[in-house]
């Protein structure tokens, strides 16, 4: 770099299971009629007691209504992406003592399948990217969020997932936040159609800019909403308005379809959702702490989400893969201790980089099935491929080359057998600034091993000391011990910080760098 099997509700013994011990069953209010609450005792997550459903039946009834078990045939592709949610705030993770009230996604774990050594980028575009197109962001030059009024956005010749689907007859739709196009491009609004989707509704990027309707935005009350193009002032609650729009583009769209649902929360600004999304309205207000009010939005989103999944008539769900990601970790005002607010968001440390996916409906063999193979967000687009048996070694893009380069393995022998190994042995993030070709003035990046984590800071900003450009750490992954609650997103002290590092350290540091720069040369940047 410059600068499946069948719908069986019982679970194998060597699967995690929805709620682990230290949380208790909570009510669901009444946007969620069938999902399980894991929830730890706090107040603004203990819905009222006389709400509180049956966990085997409410998990039962969402492994129901998904099809997991079953073959995917043409089937339809739901992907949900949020906004600033690392693992720590979902129960089912194990990452935080106390994490938020999310019983959509604690559901949708014991529903399909967790693949919980999964890695996205730092920050929300590169991650967006890599997961369009399979690709890493050294090779289109985006390596951080895109700021307002960026001159940088994803090139139309890279191939996205609903170009890739068009060739299988797929309609396409993204309901929600696209932040992949250059703001100051004319053609900015339209940005996403000509990347392959068929209809779009939703913010172009963060909240807090407009492309043209003149209104000043003030966040999820107060934005701008695009409509196939069309900017338009909105004061319609934003998370809510994004599940509406995901549903009437289910209605819309002939099947089989695509959907990308990408919900701009719980990215700020941070704010007190309505009444109906808080599990006790009189618990937060404005004047809330940040934290607060980040864990509202973060059950608020969840919440809408289960609107979405629960709103979906039966035999169109029963026939759709969903995939659900974050895109980030959770940034500093959402992190506690014991872990380290910054090692968040934005960092290629754990708590910035190793986030939440799961996998669930048609093409996935079996529920609550538990993966600790080292995964990437490059690996959708490939994996998407295999289950609709596009050949990427034979395939020609329109206007594109064959084959692509792409930087992802397919995920589909695991969607089949989650104890399969694999052949990956490390799986690179990476962020850098400013966007396009470079010279970079900084980067964050870090190679992970199954045992192991690299990270290399090179830049002033990046390392933190005027008089050092570059900054080299080792760690040392603690191994999974489902009933740890914190190893997955704590990755201990930095051992080169010590004046010797043992033989099998200096082996680790060795390839992890080795592999770090291996896997950046084979990723020019290609405009």
């Amino acid at each position: 770099m410059m600068f499946h099997s069948s719908h069986s509700s019982e679970a194998p013994s060597h699967r995690y299971t929805p709620c682990s011990s230290r949380y208790s069953l909570s009510a669901v209010p009444p946007v969620l009629g069938f999902v399980v609450a894991c929830q730890s005792p706090s107040t603004q997550k203990s819905p009222p007691s006389s709400q509180a459903p049956s966990e085997a039946v409410e998990c039962e009834g969402l492994r129901a209504r998904l099809g997991t078990g079953l073959p995917f045939d043409r089937s339809n592709i739901l992907v949900i992406l949020t906004d600033d949610i690392g693992m720590d705030h979902t129960a089912t993770w194990n990452a935080h003592p106390d994490p938020s009230y999310t019983p959509t996604l604690d559901a949708l774990t014991c529903a399909g399948m967790s693949f919980r050594r999964a890695y996205s980028h730092p920050t929300c575009s590169p991650s967006r990217a890599t997961l369009l197109t399979g690709r890493m962001p050294s090779r289109y030059g985006i390596g951080r969020w895109l700021g307002d009024n960026g001159i940088w956005g994803l090139p139309l010749a890279e191939i996205t997932l609903p170009e890739l689907l068009a060739e299988r007859g797929y309609s396409a739709g993204l309901a929600g936040k696209w932040h992949l196009g250059a703001a100051v491009d004319p053609n900015a609004a339209r940005h996403m159609l000509d990347q392959g989707f068929d209809h779009h509704r939703g913010s172009f990027s963060n909240l807090m800019m407009a492309l043209g309707t003149g209104h000043t935005p003030r966040g999820y009350w107060q934005w701008e909403r695009l409509e196939d193009g069309e900017p338009a002032w909105t004061t319609d609650y934003n998370i809510t308005t994004t599940t509406d729009d995901a549903l009437a583009l289910v209605d819309l769209l002939p099947e089989p379809w695509f959907l990308y649902v990408a919900y701009n929360s719980a990215h700020d600004p941070l704010h007190r959702p309505p009444d109906h999304l808080l599990i006790d309205p009189n618990a937060v207000s404005e004047e809330s702490e940040d934290l607060e009010l980040y864990r509202a939005m973060v059950t608020a989103t969840d919440l809408e989400l289960g609107r979405l999944l629960g709103s979906i008539d039966d035999a169109t769900l029963d026939n759709t893969l969903v995939v659900y990601m974050a895109d980030n970790g959770t940034p500093k005002w959402g992190i506690t201790a014991p872990l380290d607010p910054s090692r968040g968001k934005g960092t290629a440390y754990e708590g910035g980089v190793h986030v939440p996916m799961i996998w669930a409906g048609r093409g996935v063999s079996e529920i609550s099935a538990d993966s600790s193979a080292l995964v990437s967000f490059a690996d959708v687009f490939p994996t998407i491929a295999a289950l609709v048996d596009l050949d990427l070694a034979t395939w020609q893009p329109p206007g594109g080359e064959s084959p692509l380069r792409l930087d992802g393995e397919s995920l589909k022998p695991l969607l089949d057998d989650p104890t399969r190994d694999t052949s990956r042995s490390v799986v690179v993030s990476e962020a850098f600034f400013p966007a396009g070709p470079g010279p970079y003035q900084w980067a964050r990046t870090t190679a992970v091993s199954e045992q192991w984590k690299y990270v290399r800071l090179e830049g002033e900003e990046a390392t933190g000391d005027p008089d050092t450009d570059l900054r080299e750490e080792l760690y040392r992954i603690p191994e999974d011990d489902p009933a740890s609650d914190l190893w997955i997103l704590d990755e201990g002290p930095d051992l080169r910080s010590e004046e010797v590092l043992d033989a099998e350290a200096q082996a680790a540091f060795r390839q992890l760098s080795e592999a770090l720069d291996a896997t950046l040369a084979a990723r020019p940047f290609e405009y």
